[in-house]
């Protein structure tokens, strides 16, 4: 059965989640947004950004429930007649907003989605790769990056992407579109990936259902996603990020030497030692340097 997990912000309106029941239901990770990084109507602080409360609220009783986490920075761009703060600024309101525990948690994520008609195509990877290193160099580890092929082609212009290959991919789309959750993870669906970032295998996260409702544990919607299970008999660009991590050689191929390098790297984690790169086993891997 597939791995699913799912994300959500404030404007997604659920009241306090019952992330037991959403455990129980089949999710294994959850991750909430943090911060948006500009100003929305009505905000009563006087914070260049916004600082999303479901994060605040919710952290605490995801990890209690016993699903990974983790928060994400939706990234604003220059936009006109809009105050938009710098990456810098947007990162470091972040940083202070959320703290992680390493190995434990997923890595940070920044949400790569909004257009700008200020920046052409290298002035928006150039602000994308402010906010990538600003969150590494606090973090010390490649924060992960949701985003999805159109946004880099339309967005982005299928900018080459060397100083963000490292950063663990989530991606958007294809939806499946309808209004229920498909808790079996869409198994018929797959992700369009960005050739800028290696192969097809390129992913860790799958987001293939968008605003879905009646998962169990939420009151109104969320968005449902698919982990991207790796094991032996994988190849691609995939397996060579989980062999730079363990100390494998980095052919592409995840062979029995790989697999070993896996199964000693869950030991030292505490994991099961079964030799396949799962949700849990990912979170502690997410972290090497």
């Amino acid at each position: 059965m597939a791995s699913i997990g799912l994300d959500y912000a404030s404007v997604d309106d659920n009241e306090a989640p019952d992330f037991v029941a959403a455990r129980q239901a089949g999710a294994r990770f959850a991750i909430l947004r943090a911060v948006y990084g500009r100003r929305v109507a009505g905000q009563m602080d006087n914070l260049p950004v916004y600082i999303d409360p479901v994060w605040a609220r919710d952290s605490g009783a995801v990890k209690a429930a016993g699903l990974k986490r983790s928060a994400y920075l939706f990234v604003c761009y220059p936009q006109t007649g809009v105050e938009t703060p710098s990456p810098e600024i947007q990162a470091q309101a972040f940083i202070d907003h959320v703290q992680l525990e390493p190995n434990h948690d997923y890595v940070p994520m920044f949400d790569v989605e909004e257009k700008s008609d200020m920046l052409d195509p290298s002035g928006m990877y150039d602000w994308t790769l402010c906010v990538c290193r600003k969150l590494r160099d606090h973090y010390k580890a490649w924060p992960g990056m949701y985003t999805s092929a159109s946004v880099w082609r339309d967005n982005l212009g299928d900018h080459d992407a060397p100083d963000l290959l490292e950063c663990p991919l989530w991606l958007a789309g294809p939806w499946k579109d309808e209004t229920q959750v498909d808790l079996d993870g869409a198994p018929g669906y797959s992700p369009y990936t960005i050739s800028q970032f290696g192969d097809a295998t390129n992913y860790w996260l799958y987001q293939y259902q968008g605003d879905a409702t009646q998962w169990p544990g939420f009151s109104s919607t969320v968005d449902a996603n698919r982990f991207h299970t790796v094991a032996r008999g994988s190849n691609g660009t995939i397996v060579r990020w989980i062999q730079r991590r363990v100390g494998a050689f980095a052919d592409g191929d995840f062979g029995p030497q790989t697999e070993s390098a896996v199964k000693a790297f869950q030991i030292q984690h505490g994991l099961l030692a079964d030799g396949i790169v799962g949700p849990l086993t990912f979170a502690p891997l997410s972290w090497v340097p």
